[in-house]
């Protein structure tokens, strides 16, 4: 019986050690940067919305919308322009609560606050 309970035991660890627990990214509605932005050193802004969608404004007023999806600390835009553009950044907050966006396609870093 002790065997044959070990051995049951061993095959419930041993399917549990093997179970993926991948996560296909981040859930948009959980984003902790949710809301909108607007540029500090710029006139530019970022509106994130919990279904996974947005709207950016450029320095000249001109807006896209864009979907976005985020893992960890990669931030990834589909902008809907005519190029379907695509923007990576690396994204975090500053001590001071601002929103740092660092691109990682061209380098540099925008700062954005509520």
């Amino acid at each position: 019986m002790k065997k044959n309970l070990l051995a049951i035991l061993m095959c419930v660890i041993v399917s549990m050690a093997f179970t993926s627990c991948e996560d296909d990214g981040w859930y948009t509605e959980d984003a902790p940067f949710l809301g909108t932005w607007y540029g500090v050193n710029n006139n530019a802004s970022f509106s994130f919305y919990s279904n996974g969608s947005g709207w950016y404004t450029d320095d000249y007023g001109n807006t896209t919308s864009f979907s976005w999806d985020y893992d960890g600390d990669d931030l990834d835009l589909y902008l809907n322009d005519a190029y379907d553009s695509y923007w990576i950044f690396a994204w975090g907050f500053t001590p001071e609560g601002y929103l740092s966006l660092y691109d990682l396609d061209y380098g540099g870093t925008t700062y954005y606050s509520r």
